[in-house]
């Protein structure tokens, strides 16, 4: 917009620093109040956010009660600092593009297409560079989750910049299938867009990495929930659970008296009664890390057997009764324990005493990991007679509710206790789960509004340096509603492309969401679960938003008058 002004300047004498201070100075300015404005935006979704924060707390770890929102000075400050210096960053290319364009050429933006198509086949190389660097960097065998994100924005930075010639491609692509379904205007089209290149590439690859973000979250909560479901399946193999109450995710500190159990064995219905003792034990060798959760079953109630990782038995249970123990993933990924260093101290009633770990289970209960001991070993070493949590197997064909009201009024009146289905247990922790992931829907709809922006900007600026080519196309008779079509055929193949491209890349932000930064966040491993409903889902995201940008600048394209789009002074 500024082109004709800087080319002014130049002319009656200003000199290249001059223009480049201009040019930052108002990138400061507008920087500075977007980020003010940002701030007090980001203040309005913290407080919306802290309750789903506050509640997932709740939901996995411990109550907590959020009387306020704290807004600390260093974020704002943090916050301030980063707009101003994107803002300054992104003003430093059109900056120095400024002090190089001589004022005679300042008009001509054709300058600056064919710098950007000269320039194509470098950016390729960097692109493809960026991304081998980024996947070369997830081979390095560490656990950092901070190197993890690194290489995932190596690989993300990489597809950006690999979009112009994607874009080029594409249009080449497209070409005859949009000539033959618009006509002349369906010609012009992806020609427009090809010439604009170094604005449609941007506004693409912006539109590219928010459906790419919608594409890489959706699979990896799907792939995790459709993991956590077949967990469950496994694990609540009984017909009724009994337990202390829970407040949040922790359950409240209650001993279960033993003898209860016989009084469960004596209803009519009930065919088996397992029992699990749930306590904290100490782990010597590991004094940086807290006390292990130690789960000691005396039956296996599984549905079917258990995943693992890895055993070095056919039959953990019985390896269990022998003495051996088995941990989950998270455990043996957070204490480093393989085939090769395969056993565990525990600290017992009875001094330390080394266990052989049989195997390592997949388990989705705490990110701490367990260890899983037999009860009959749990009582040589530890002087607790007491009980955690009761499961209960019913005899074919009894009635599951009836034996619930029975347990609840009398069996187990007065004691505190609860006793829920198998089916409630399943439905509360989903519940919990699509709790624990509904801030992600805030910040996938940020992400796709930061995108539509990008479209609108990069379209309204294409009006702006096309004017003139738009006025002839009115003096040659194109109409109001031709020049509208005209617009959404750009938009539209530019959506279609966005999303396209976001498709691989999203599935390879999945990848390494799913089988690196999770497993080295939280030591959980997930299968991969891929539904077509997201991709296709995600792609109408892509292409409606494209549209839909473009409906602005197609109104005003239908209001211009041809007599001043061709007017030159």
């Amino acid at each position: 917009q500024h082109r004709p002004v800087l080319g002014v300047l130049r002319a009656l004498g200003t000199t290249r620093r001059e223009v480049f201070g201009l040019i930052l100075s108002e990138a400061l300015a507008l920087g500075l109040i977007g980020t003010l404005l940002g701030l007090g935006l980001g203040i309005i979704l913290g407080q919306s956010a802290v309750g789903l924060v506050a509640q997932t707390v709740n939901d996995l770890y411990f109550r907590v009660d959020v009387q306020r929102v704290t807004i600390p000075p260093e974020t704002l400050l943090k916050g301030l600092i980063i707009g101003v210096l994107a803002s300054l960053g992104a003003a430093i290319v059109p900056s120095f593009e400024a002090t190089r364009t001589p004022p005679a050429g300042v008009m001509r933006r054709s300058e600056v297409e064919q710098r950007a198509q000269r320039g194509l086949p470098g950016l390729t190389l960097a692109a493809l560079g960026l991304a081998a660097g980024g996947v070369l960097v997830l081979q390095i065998p560490s656990r950092s989750v901070t190197l993890s994100f690194v290489a995932l924005f190596m690989i993300l930075i990489g597809s950006a910049l690999l979009t112009p010639t994607a874009l080029v491609a594409a249009m080449r692509l497209a070409g005859p299938l949009s000539a033959r379904l618009f006509g002349v205007l369906g010609r012009m089209a992806p020609r427009s867009i090809v010439r604009s290149l170094s604005r449609t590439s941007v506004a693409v690859a912006a539109l590219t990495l928010a459906v790419s973000v919608i594409v890489g979250v959706s699979v990896m909560i799907s792939s995790f929930r459709s993991t956590v479901t077949d967990w469950l399946d496994v694990t609540l193999g009984a017909d009724i659970f009994i337990s202390p109450p829970t407040e949040g995710a922790a359950r409240l500190s209650v001993d279960l008296d033993p003898a209860i159990v016989e009084d469960l064995r004596a209803l009519e219905d009930v065919e088996r009664v397992a029992t699990v003792r749930n306590v904290q034990a100490l782990a010597p060798d590991y004094p940086d890390l807290p006390p292990a959760n130690l789960s000691a079953p005396d039956a296996d109630i599984t549905s079917r057997p258990r995943r693992f990782a890895w055993k070095t038995v056919s039959d953990y249970w019985q390896a269990l009764e022998s003495g051996s123990v088995i941990v989950s993933e998270p455990f043996a990924n957070r204490r480093g324990i393989t085939r090769e260093h395969d056993t565990i101290t525990l600290l017992t009633d009875k001094g330390e005493q080394t266990f052989t770990v049989a195997g390592v289970y997949y388990d989705y209960t705490t990110d701490q990991g367990a260890i899983l001991m037999h009860r009959r070993v749990y009582d040589q070493f530890y002087d607790d007679p007491y009980l955690s949590a009761i499961a209960l197997d019913l005899a074919p064909g009894a009635d599951l509710r009836a034996v619930l009201d029975t347990l609840q009024t009398e069996t187990l009146a007065g004691t505190g206790l609860q006793a829920r289905s198998n089916r409630d247990l399943r439905a509360n922790a989903l519940e919990i789960f699509d709790r624990t992931f509904a801030i992600t829907v805030a910040l996938r709809l940020l992400a796709t509004i930061v995108a539509f922006i990008g479209i609108l900007s990069a379209l309204m600026a294409l009006q702006l340096e096309h004017t003139r080519q738009y006025g002839i196309m009115r003096a040659n008779g194109m109409t109001p509603p031709q020049l509208r079509v005209f617009t959404f055929i750009q938009t539209g193949l530019m959506g279609t492309t966005a999303g396209i491209l976001a498709l691989p890349i999203g599935l390879a932000l999945a990848l390494v969401l799913i089988y690196v930064i999770n497993v080295r966040s939280f030591g959980w491993t997930m299968e991969l679960t891929l539904s077509p409903q997201e991709f296709v889902q995600a792609f109408a995201v892509a292409v409606v938003a494209a549209l839909a940008a473009g409906v602005y600048p197609a109104w005003r394209l239908s209001k211009l008058v041809a007599v001043e789009a061709l007017r030159s002074e």
